[in-house]
């Protein structure tokens, strides 16, 4: 698994690190452009050999001189090496990492929809393109999925399996996939049902499939149809946040089925290690998904295999994730890692901040994690805080319009619901002052 990794002269920051991660689950934090999903992609580029899109650019203040490094700890049940890359100007190009190949299967989910994977079984066997060599061999491309290729297939391309060139197809895609499974109702169907259960909110909503259909006159395949209380609907044309569930449950037993058919064909042993990289698990999800989904995504992995060791790597903006984690954190084995801007130098720094559980969403959004002053609208707040320091007669401090008891009583009124908790000590406040002259 990925125990750590150091960036020096690339990134949001001149220096990160040592990040030393958990080995089961790593939640990262932090604002807009401070690193999130760039630490998810540097993870991906040193598990994968293969950066998701353009190699991590050096700072732009990074000369020759500097060497700009990305530095790495890997380790298995049998091995642990740490490795470093650097970055050739001349060429534009990180060096290769110097390690052993990582036994995992590895999915990274990205937030656009697109998704990439890279099958141990497969290394050394399958070849599509221009690869990177890795301990002297060339390791294969990981396979990278756009949205609509993972629900459409990809196109056929010769491949080679070390052997001879083939023409070949890296993904049928879920809709032509599902079906088949669906008709034949083997393991990868049965698979399929218990992870889309895993993945519903709760037991009253779980999803359940129904009858493949027909969604055009030109489109001639059936398509997957998931149930509802009014009817049966295409998952094609389903709403954009069961459509990432459906994909992710779909991308979990796809991946797995291969490696495992991979493995029997090269005459290998599954492997025991999977690591999932997932950049904004909430995206396009209701509240009440939002709050079930990373428990619910380690119980769908269980589901795969019973022997399978996670590593998960993901990036959120959601309180209603961290609080999911609550009944479930394992202090040993989880890690709460929050990316913030330095005042004093301008830097980006990362903080492993230990584990308390808030109680609820509020106390996760007023936490140092979010930082907000209070849950409510950036207007309702600054009332609020007008009123506290009028109570403590420091009112000529607050800005035009807040400074005087009627001026607040309006803006209070105009915010805050009737039944608002602030009202009882604003109101408490005046009754202990007397009226108002």
């Amino acid at each position: 698994m990925l125990e750590s990794l150091t960036l020096k002269g690339v990134g949001p920051c001149p220096e990160l690190g040592p990040v030393e991660f958990g080995e089961r689950v790593n939640l990262l934090a932090g604002d807009n452009g401070l690193g999130k999903t760039f630490l998810l992609d540097v993870a991906w580029w040193i598990l994968a050999a293969r950066w998701p899109e353009a190699p991590g650019w050096p700072r732009p203040e990074t000369g020759p001189e500097s060497r700009p490094t990305i530095g790495c700890r890997i380790c298995t049940r049998d091995w642990m090496i740490n490795t470093k890359s650097v970055y050739d100007f001349q060429y534009g190009t990180w060096s290769e990492l110097t390690m052993n190949r990582l036994p995992a299967l590895l999915l990274y989910f990205r937030v656009d929809g697109s998704v990439f994977v890279r099958d141990w079984a497969t290394a050394g066997r399958i070849y599509s393109g221009a690869g990177y060599k890795w301990g002297g061999e060339y390791d294969p491309t990981a396979i990278q999925l756009t949205q609509a290729e993972m629900w459409n297939g990809t196109a056929p391309k010769t491949l080679f399996d070390g052997v001879s060139r083939v023409e070949g197809i890296a993904c049928r895609g879920l809709i032509e996939d599902w079906i088949t499974w669906q008709a034949i109702g083997g393991s990868e169907f049965d698979a399929l049902v218990r992870v889309l259960k895993q993945l519903s909110p709760n037991g009253s909503e779980a999803l359940e499939l129904g009858k493949p259909t027909r969604v055009s006159r030109t489109d001639r395949r059936l398509h997957p149809t998931l149930k509802f209380p009014y009817g049966e609907i295409p998952i094609s044309i389903a709403s954009a946040g069961m459509k990432r569930v459906v994909s992710i449950a779909y991308l979990l037993v796809w991946a797995w089925s291969e490696h495992v058919q991979s493995a029997k064909i090269g005459r290998s042993d599954p492997v025991q290690n999977i690591v999932v990289l997932i950049d904004e698990p909430e995206m396009h999800l209701h509240p009440r998904w939002q709050r079930t989904v990373l428990p619910s995504l380690l119980a769908a992995i269980g589901e795969l295999s019973s022997e399978l060791k996670v590593q998960i790597l993901v990036s959120t903006h959601s309180p209603l994730v961290l609080a999911s984690m609550e009944p479930i954190f394992d202090h040993d084995k989880d890690k709460l890692l929050e990316l913030f801007m330095d005042e004093e130098t301008g830097h980006v720094k990362l903080f492993d901040r230990p584990w308390a559980n808030r109680g609820d969403v509020t106390g996760w959004l007023v936490s140092d994690t979010f930082g907000l002053g209070r849950a409510r609208s950036l207007p309702a707040e600054k009332a609020i805080d007008a009123a506290y320091r009028f109570m403590r007669g420091e009112g000529d401090k607050n800005p035009e319009g807040l400074r005087t008891e009627g001026e607040i009583d309006q803006e209070l009124d105009r915010l805050l619901a009737g039944r608002d908790p602030f009202w009882a000590r604003w109101i408490g406040s005046k009754t202990r002052k007397g009226p108002a002259k």
